[in-house]
């Protein structure tokens, strides 16, 4: 609804048709119309000082003008820098002369297998437009974009719910006379603006078919309609007070025609309920469409939209820094509540510490004064850690062991030596004693090994541990034996390590 108060909006669109521009703020309670300074638009100076009162608004421009031209041609299947090139190669060799210009791909070439279908768009009289565009741009307005009715036509039936599949024709109005859209398997094809005068009220709907008969036969003689009995879909929004004059259904052309009332549309776009009474909302669809999404191709050029463009970008930052800001506290929070047990066991160790403390304090409470101070005392106790306990003396071994050689007369004793490891303090020092057995003949072994047994148990009973590391007549080792079966000499003689249990 028109309203003449400039308040902040989110978005503004400028609807360029006819001679006199308009334009809607979006807002919560729907598409408002602003009336602008003395009950019009006339010039592009007053929409740049609309503009610089709402900086951060941004601006959509709908151009519905009549100066249109379509172009076409196969494409073969390319990619990347191949694809631009040769769509640049396009542009240059069949667009008129306009910085608004749109290419689309329309699939697969039906009379030429393995090529691609481009339509090519092209928006005349570009001196209508430019001067309100370099008004936006000289109050470093936020341009959006700009866009014609043929770009919205298949975003409209998608939100209108209306057959896709085939040829579709969307009849608007017009202050000029009648819009129409032609649309095939959902992809934009072609776009007409029939001047008349006569399409108001009850004229309306003959109006529409005859334009749609036109249409027809421009399409076929084109090659865009492969049969010229090819029925359409032809979609209308009905005019105030042609509600019940005419039932939907095919045409004598076999063309079926939708007559959408003005409260379905309403609430196909979730429009107001006092736009739904409007009698402006057949020539308003591209407006809504618009207001509720932009497709993603558009026609200014991209000087124009530097500064959506940077206000777009800023605002993509602080969102992704509001996500990364979120996801650390959620990280901060899973942690704290996985570190939730870990804190009760530390109080619980805590509380241990407390109580030995405690019982310790009790304790020391009992023990007797000391005239040295606890410095003094830790001073003496680090002197005595740093002596080395004295190793013991052989004197109590060699006695133990002179008792035990007085009872064994026939032990020639040749020599002692006392051991004591090194590398092993712990170790319990040794005495090695080193001798011969004497008293009994050279040839009578089992003597000499009696001799021995009976020593190492006079050794063990005085409570020593003996180890005999050489005995007499040892084969084990080494040995030699005279021609008369006797044992040398040199080889009588043991050897035993003795130590204390």
């Amino acid at each position: 609804m028109p309203n003449s108060e400039f308040a902040p909006a989110r978005l503004r669109i400028l609807h360029l048709e006819g001679e006199q521009p308009r334009v809607y703020a979006v807002t919560g309670h729907g598409l408002e119309e602003e009336t602008g300074p003395q009950q019009g638009w006339t010039q592009p100076e007053a929409l740049a000082d609309h503009a610089r009162h709402d900086p951060a608004c941004r601006w959509l421009v709908l151009a519905d003008y009549a100066e249109e031209e379509f172009w076409g041609d196969v494409m073969p299947p390319l990619r990347g820098a191949a694809r631009k090139a040769w769509l640049a190669r396009m542009q240059h060799r069949f667009a008129m002369e306009s910085p608004f210009r749109w290419i689309s791909l329309q699939g697969a070439s039906r009379s030429r297998p393995g090529k691609l279908r481009v339509l090519g768009y092209s928006l005349g009289n570009a001196e209508r437009v430019m001067p309100w565009l370099e008004a936006l741009e000289g109050a470093q307005a936020r341009l959006g974009g700009v866009y014609t009715p043929i770009m919205l036509a298949a975003p409209l039936l998608r939100r209108l719910k209306l057959p896709r599949r085939g040829a579709v024709v969307l009849a608007t109005a017009h202050p000029s006379g009648l819009r129409q859209c032609v649309v095939i398997d959902g992809r934009p094809c072609f776009s007409r603006l029939a001047l008349r005068a006569d399409t108001a009220g009850a004229g309306w709907l003959p109006a529409v078919r005859e334009e749609t008969a036109r249409l027809k036969e421009y399409l076929f003689e084109n090659g865009i309609l492969v049969r010229d009995k090819a029925p359409l879909h032809v979609v209308s929004v009905c005019p105030p007070g042609m509600d019940g004059q005419a039932a939907p259904g095919p045409d004598a052309a076999q063309n079926i025609h939708h007559l959408l009332r003005a409260d379905a549309v309403a609430r196909a776009l979730k429009l107001p309920p006092a736009w739904a009474a409007s009698p402006e909302l057949s020539r308003l669809l591209f407006v809504f469409a618009l207001a509720r999404g932009t497709p993603p191709d558009q026609l200014a050029p991209p000087t124009m939209l530097r500064n959506d463009w940077v206000a777009r970008m800023a605002r993509n930052t602080r969102l992704a820094g509001y996500g990364f800001s979120g996801a650390c506290l959620l990280y901060a929070a899973g942690l704290a509540v996985s570190l939730w047990p870990l804190a009760g066991e530390l109080n619980d160790a805590a509380a241990s510490t407390r109580k030995f403390d405690a019982r310790y304090q009790r304790e020391a409470a009992t023990f007797p004064a000391s005239p040295l101070k606890a410095d003094e005392l830790v001073a003496l106790e680090q002197k005595a850690r740093a002596l080395a306990p004295s190793p013991p003396g052989p004197r109590a071994l060699l006695a133990s062991a002179g008792s035990v050689l007085e009872k064994h007369p026939e032990l020639q004793l040749d020599q002692l030596r006392w051991e004591q490891e090194a590398a092993s303090p712990a170790s319990p020092p040794t005495l090695r004693i080193r001798g011969e057995v004497r008293g009994l003949q050279p040839d009578d072994l089992r003597g000499t090994r009696d001799a021995m047994a009976r020593f190492t148990a006079s050794l063990a009973s005085s409570g020593l541990s003996a180890e005999a590391t050489k005995v007499p007549l040892d084969l084990q080792s080494s040995a030699s034996i005279n021609g008369s079966g006797q044992q040398d000499k040199a080889e009588l003689g043991f050897e035993v390590k003795v130590w204390n249990k």
